[in-house]
């Protein structure tokens, strides 16, 4: 390359000055001062939203446990949990060895098990208290019939069922699957039996130590201590020493009776102790549940001042001038296109930036909002759909009266009126029983719907002596009516008995309870045309089958009033019945019904299923006590505002980047003719066109590059005149001796590179073959080319070719001192003997193509210049007619391929006999294209030379598949087709 001249203007590399690196530094503060000040704004009020949020979680916990503190529901939905288990498995015997260890471990001392087989009896190794097998027989198969037909239990079996589970157990109804009362003090008793199933049967006897209201309320507190919700809860009793009380929740028991007072004087119902927080909740009159929460520890300081830390230690990096950072801002400093870049990226970045934290934030808090209003809406429908059971009562209750009372003309006999109408109003109604009292008190019609359960025989015989009384005291009222006044009492509409002074209203419709129980009853006269009372009907509804009656008729319509949305009711205690049916999301679900347990703050979430992301609201039913409530609907509406909130958003940032983009045009534009001289000068280099100078028309940095670009320029001139010359040291034509050819070539890394090869006729008639590969390749590789082209090519230089070596090892040795090696091989070959003499010096095996088969011609020795005590290794050869000896350098195997892996040694062995043409130049030009074809990189990462010594004449053999070249009309120029073959 040429030399600088020293008259020539010199660009000196400096920093950027003292004023610009504090403008710097500034500049890369800003933002982080900014942030700080924008922390300290928002967490103005973070302490206070923070105490907001622990309230609200407390509130909703209190509510969780004072929605499920019935002890009946609470022990009844997990009893059947433990029912499942023991009759879904193949062997229930095995389940419920491992249920009652657990469960007496649980509740020592308060629990016992029986056990039933199929038929009833007691397994005498899981039976707990003497069981009668007699009877539990009798009960089981009697109860069985009762479930299917409605079929009266016998008297055995009912003073069984009291004398067995307790004397408050009701007979003839539904007792199965709910815990219930069985037996008060001093052995206070509850039971629960499982339903009769195929396995069996089991009945569990429930004797509490404490409080069972007590028991279940603080296991659902432990309950939600599971699942994460905050604080600590504490059942508090009437009576019951307050030091315990807070003990439990890990306050001082000193400050109980000034804490208690605060909390009875608070009209919300809690108060803040520091960061403490205090909530109670009155249950029962006797019972409270009291809540506490703290505040976490705020890490507002840390979060408030760590911007700033992160900036002194940018500080620090800059002014300390260490590391990229220091070396990014010298080169920002002394580069015009840095300055503009970092200029135009930084002008461009902050304001979108903090455009976009900003909108970021924005877009979620607006979505937070939105979701909390969507949340709103569907809690206040579904309480508005529970409270509409109590507008449905009353409807059908006016529809009731109008049934029986509103009629042109009184019925003959109101009794057989109604009884000719029975099947109409059971259709239209939907009730369970229906009973027929005469005037005796005594039923003389009664209904029962198989499916539903009855009211209790104890409820019967009330309403028949209910029914008595009521006349005997008519018939009281008409015989005073008349002595006083000759006429009989006239009933009149819907309210007939209004003007008499009887104490039982004769017609109500009212919700009633009956120990476990829950039921509607209606009761009506029936009389005759002369307005005389004859008989005394009452219908009954079970609580659950009216709201399923409800739900079937109203839950359907509530989605098309609401506009939206998707509903789903169920029973907690029966998981089987929902409604619809056939809910689609039933499986989304699952998890979420299990944590819908508050009637007054709804359960949230946000779902996601195969169709779509749902906002799913979940409440307790408050009049459809039975049951709970789920409203999910669709986020669509919610993303598709949140996208257009974002595409407007998007197109202010658009507006703010095309301004950018002007501005930093408009900047650019005082530098676009130096730098388009600059592109100028570069699309010559491309094209090598060297000759090319380009004008320097500034002293500033694009003024250097200029002048550093046509120095570049000269140089690679300079070095395309020695490509020029290298190739004159190659041979120029190949060289043929009797049946024998002899052709390479060489293809360069760069202008000029450091493989040899060479191939000439000795004085004794003998061919030469020499291949070089010197370490790298540029100038340096050349010169050494040079040098050993001069060396072989001197008249005393050695032609055998292990003496010809250690000549050149010689001299490259006393030369280049190590400084650079070189791999040779160099062949004499005699056309008439066919003996190849070669001799190798650390350079790739050469390969012999032999009847269609490749093998190499291993010869293993070092590198010329590596060693003083160098010996060259040298070995003959016999060739035979077609054969063909292919010397190649290490760029050839090492080339990459389209997948990035090397094209190997095997690969080359594979393909080599089917790549031989019948001229030695023709066999090197296949090489050449199948390389190409494999690794089409232009130029070749390294020097690529290949010489080829052959019998002229040879034919091609198959190409393995893996090895295939392209067909002649392929796409990729240059590589011969089968028939392109001379």
């Amino acid at each position: 390359m040429t030399q600088r001249r020293s008259d020539e203007p010199q660009i000196a590399a400096a920093g950027p000055p003292r004023t610009t690196r504090a403008i710097l530094v500034g500049l890369v503060l800003f933002p982080f001062l900014l942030a700080v000040a924008g922390r300290a704004i928002l967490s103005t009020g973070a302490d206070e939203q923070a105490r907001v949020d622990l309230l609200a979680r407390l509130e909703t916990t209190l509510s969780t446990i004072e929605a499920g503190k019935s002890h009946q529901e609470h022990f009844s939905r997990f009893f059947q949990r433990l029912e499942r288990q023991v009759f879904a498995a193949s062997a229930p015997v095995a389940v419920w060895s491992r249920i009652m260890p657990a469960l007496k471990a649980r509740y020592p001392g308060q629990i016992q098990g029986v056990l039933l087989d199929g038929e009833g009896n007691p397994l005498p190794d899981w039976t707990d208290r003497p069981t009668a097998r007699a009877l539990t027989r009798k009960f089981v198969a009697a109860y069985r019939r009762f479930l299917d037909t409605q079929e009266p239990m016998p008297s055995l079996v009912e003073g069984f069922l009291k004398t067995y589970f307790g004397p408050f157990t009701v007979p003839g109804v539904r007792i199965h699957r709910r815990l219930f009362f069985a037996a008060g003090q001093p052995n206070r008793r509850f039971v629960y039996l499982s339903a009769p199933h195929p396995q069996g049967m089991f009945f569990l006897f429930f004797n509490p130590r404490d409080d069972i209201r007590v028991l279940a309320l603080e296991e659902a507190a432990a309950a939600l201590r599971r699942r994460g919700e905050p604080g600590r809860l504490a059942v508090a009793r009437r009576g019951e020493r307050g030091a315990r009380v807070w003990r439990r929740l890990g306050l001082s028991p000193h400050d109980f009776a000034r804490h208690w007072q605060a909390l009875h004087q608070a009209t919300e119902g809690h108060i803040w102790i520091g960061s403490t927080l205090l909530a109670r909740r009155l249950l029962f009159p006797d019972l409270w549940i009291v809540g506490r929460a703290d505040l976490p520890t705020s890490a507002a300081p840390y979060e408030l001042v760590r911007p700033l830390l992160w900036g002194l230690a940018a500080l620090l990096l800059v002014l300390g001038r260490p590391g990229p950072l220091g070396t990014l801002l010298d080169w920002l400093g002394g580069s015009v296109r840095g300055k503009l870049m970092a200029a135009f990226l930084y002008s461009a970045a902050v304001p979108l930036l903090v455009m976009g934290l900003t909108a970021q934030t924005y877009l979620h808090n607006r979505r937070a909002v939105l979701e909390a209003e969507s949340h709103q809406a569907m809690e206040e429908t579904l309480q508005g759909f529970d409270r509409r059971f109590r507008v449905h009562i009353a409807e059908l209750e006016g529809d009731l009266r109008q049934f029986v009372f509103s009629r042109e003309r009184a019925p003959a006999d109101g009794f057989r009126d109604f009884l000719d109408r029975f099947a109409e109003m059971r259709t239209r109604f939907g009730f369970n029983t229906c009973r027929i009292y005469d005037r005796t008190g005594e039923p003389v019609y009664v209904w029962n719907d198989p499916a539903a359960p009855g009211i209790g025989p104890a409820t019967v015989r009330a309403l028949g002596r209910m029914v008595r009384q009521f006349f005997v005291q008519l018939e009281r009222e008409r015989l005073a009516g008349t002595a006083s006044e000759a006429r009989p009492v006239v009933v009149k509409g819907a309210d007939e008995f209004a003007e008499t002074s009887i104490n039982i209203q004769m017609l109500f419709f009212n919700e009633m309870e009956s120990g476990p129980f829950r039921y509607f009853l209606f009761t009506a006269p029936l009389g005759t045309a002369e307005h005389r009372i004859t008989h005394f009907v009452t219908l009954v509804w079970d609580s659950r089958h009216m709201e399923v009656n409800y739900l079937r008729r109203h839950l359907p319509r509530l989605a098309r009033r609401a506009g939206r949305g998707e509903y789903f009711v169920w029973s907690p205690l029966e998981p089987d019945l929902a409604f619809p049916p056939d809910f689609p999301h039933r499986r989304l679900v699952a998890t979420t019904l299990r944590r819908v347990s508050s009637a007054t703050r709804s359960h949230r979430a946000t779902l996601t299923g195969p169709r779509g992301t749902w906002l799913v609201t979940g409440l307790r039913g408050t009049a459809l006590r039975g049951f709970s409530l789920l409203g999910m609907v669709s986020d669509q509406p919610l993303v598709a505002e949140i996208s257009s909130l974002r595409w407007n958003l998007g197109f202010i940032a658009l507006v703010i980047v095309g301004a950018c983009i002007i501005i930093g045009v408009l900047l650019a534009g005082f530098f676009l003719v130096p730098v388009r001289t600059l592109a100028a000068g570069m699309t010559a280099l491309a094209d090598r066109r060297f000759d090319t100078r380009l004008p320097v028309v500034s002293n500033d940095e694009l003024g250097g590059l200029a002048s550093l670009l046509n120095d570049a320029l000269g140089d690679l001139q300079d070095l395309e005149v020695a490509r020029a010359v290298q190739e004159l040291l190659f041979p120029g034509q190949p060289l043929t001796a009797g049946a024998w050819g002899i052709a390479g070539r060489c293809r360069t890394a760069s202008q000029v590179g450091g493989d040899f090869h060479d191939y000439s006729r000795q004085g004794d008639g003998t061919l030469r073959v020499v291949l070089g590969d010197v370490a790298g390749h540029g100038v340096g590789a050349a010169l050494v080319v040079g040098l050993v082209k001069a060396a072989l090519g001197h008249p005393g230089c050695p032609t055998a070719p292990d003496g010809a070596l250690s000549c050149l090892n010689s001299l490259l040795g006393s030369i280049l001192q190590r400084k650079k090696m070189m791999g040779c091989n160099l062949a004499a070959f005699d056309p008439e003997t066919a003996i190849l003499t070669l001799a190798n010096a650390g350079q790739t095996f050469p390969i012999l193509v032999r009847g269609g088969r490749a093998s190499f011609l291993e010869l293993k020795g070092y590198p010329l210049g590596s060693t003083r005590r160098w010996q060259a290794a040298c070995r003959q050869e016999k060739l035979h007619e077609h054969d063909a000896v292919i010397f190649y350098t290490d760029g050839l195997v090492e080339a990459l391929d389209a997948d990035g892996q090397p094209i190997g040694f095997d690969r080359l062995l594979a393909v080599l006999p089917a790549l031989c043409r019948p001229t030695a130049e023709a066999t090197v030009e296949a090489i050449e294209a199948w390389h190409h074809a494999m690794s089409p990189q232009e130029p070749p990462a390294d020097d690529i030379t290949v010489v080829v010594l052959q019998w002229q004449g040879l034919a091609a053999t198959a190409l393995p598949a893996s090895c295939q070249l392209p067909a002649a009309d392929s796409d990729q120029p240059g590589l011969p087709g089968p028939a392109e073959q001379p």
